[in-house]
């Protein structure tokens, strides 16, 4: 069983539709994540972690 040969113009109506929604889905995210960020105080999280991850000691002989 495949998919048929021909798109109808329903189909491609509906997708260029589901597609502007989605874009517009993913693009409230961002802000939207930069807030949960500013609320909890997280201003430097990715430069904070990697500094973590790198300054940490190999093995702990102290």
């Amino acid at each position: 069983m495949g998919l048929p040969d021909e798109v109808t113009d329903f189909e491609t109506s509906y997708l260029e539709n589901l597609n502007k929604v989605a874009l517009y889905f993913f693009y409230v995210h961002i802000p939207v994540f930069m807030l949960v960020a500013w609320v909890s105080g997280f201003r430097h999280g990715r430069r904070d972690l990697i500094g973590r991850a790198h300054h940490r000691p190999i093995c702990d002989t102290e």
